[in-house]
């Protein structure tokens, strides 16, 4: 569980889009199945931020498109 939670602290810079659009989407979808798997915030709190990691992910899929990318501010 102690090599989970360092994984997914190493994701989050990822998700939020300071690498590259591939490692963004990766970063966020590791971060969403963390969310999932530790349930330790509840149901709530899972369906409200499950949602808006994978936005990130998204963003990360228009970021593919090059001049999207280009324009990103990370």
């Amino acid at each position: 569980m102690v090599d989970i939670v360092k994984e997914a602290q190493t994701q989050i810079a990822n998700a939020i889009g300071t690498g590259s659009p591939e490692e963004q989407i990766i970063g966020s979808v590791v971060l969403a199945a963390f969310v999932i798997m530790t349930s330790s915030i509840g149901l709530v709190g899972t369906l409200i931020l499950v949602p808006v990691v994978l936005l990130f992910a998204f963003l990360g899929f228009l970021r593919l498109i090059p001049a999207v990318d280009d324009r990103w501010p990370l």
